[in-house]
């Protein structure tokens, strides 16, 4: 008998033991997201956040550096608690990234739960009063004209930050349609893309690739040397104005790969961008190819500096 309650003790002891084990690794898996190389990089060389300042109460129009104009009414903006604001100052932020170099500068994409868009250009709207953020009244929409560089018809998306899975500091951007028509106006400087707004956030003007090209995985492998946290893979499709980012790493083969995020139509014309750090000094490459079926490529980037690198994507 006695027997029998040390093995039954030695095994709720194992059990116990394998348990909390388990329980550690599991926090310590939760837990072990790694800090970006590139969160101060992307803050520093994105297109700047515009501030402007207009009065509640009042008809009024913001004009951004790139052209997109904000046309405010008298009763178009409230306080979360739904009051209609009719006087004060209100601080507006808004940052443009209207073609595919100004979305990389800004560390943002334009896919849609893994298919590729054709961008009118994106924007990101927010609205303040002191310290508070400020709603839309939809009674008021307020209407927004983006500079059309494109003759197609496009529809309207807003876009949600998330968190990236793996990185600190690290946020990656998916396109979600919206009902909102998008018209086709003109102001005095030409076409644009014209739709009332709705709430304050990233917008994007698009409409989802024709993707009848056959689909394919890609494959970029980099030299040695590179920390998965310390490394970020762009593909620009200058012709449909669109970006994605290639976010799978493989640090032993040293191989950026789609994965099942999204894949690439064969046949398009793509600019890869890859930007890199080891230790302090920073590194890239562009390179230009035709997508073909099963792309595989090699990368050799060169030392340079954040300015130089930042200069490259925008003569992208």
């Amino acid at each position: 008998m006695q027997n029998q309650i040390k093995i039954t003790a030695s095994i709720l002891l194992a059990v116990f033991v394998l348990l909390s084990c388990e329980k550690n690794s599991l926090t310590t898996n939760t837990s072990s997201k790694k800090q970006s190389a590139f969160t101060d990089f992307f803050k520093s060389i994105a297109p700047p956040m515009q501030h402007f300042t207009i009065t509640a109460g009042q008809t009024q129009v913001v004009t951004g550096e790139k052209g997109t104009k904000i046309y405010f009414f008298y009763n178009s903006l409230k306080k979360k608690d739904g009051t209609i604001l009719t006087s004060g100052d209100v601080k507006i932020v808004l940052q443009e990234m209207l073609t595919g170099p100004e979305m990389i500068l800004a560390n943002k994409t334009t896919t849609s739960n893994g298919k590729l868009l054709v961008s009118g250009g994106q924007i990101y709207i927010k609205a303040y009063q002191g310290n508070d953020e400020l709603l839309i009244n939809l009674a008021a929409s307020p209407e927004v004209d983006i500079p059309a560089k494109t003759p197609d018809n496009m529809s309207l998306f807003t876009g949600n930050l998330k968190e990236n899975d793996f990185l600190k500091g690290d946020t990656v951007i998916n396109w979600v349609a919206d009902s909102t028509p998008v018209r086709r106006g003109q102001d005095s400087f030409g076409i644009v893309f014209n739709f009332p707004l709705d709430s304050f956030r990233y917008i994007n003007c698009d409409y989802f690739y024709n993707q009848s090209a056959p689909l394919t995985d890609i494959k970029v492998t980099i030299p040695s040397g590179f920390a998965d946290t310390s490394v970020v893979l762009f593909i620009y499709f200058p012709s449909i104005n669109s970006v994605a980012r290639a976010n799978s790493f493989n640090s032993i083969t040293r191989t950026f790969s789609l994965e099942d995020s999204y894949k690439v139509p064969v046949g398009l014309d793509v600019k890869f961008l890859f930007v890199g750090k080891k230790g302090p000094l920073f590194y890239y490459e562009i390179k230009s190819a035709t997508i073909t079926n099963n792309y595989t490529t090699t990368l050799s980037p060169g030392m340079s500096t954040e300015s130089a690198i930042k200069a490259a994507i925008k003569s992208m």
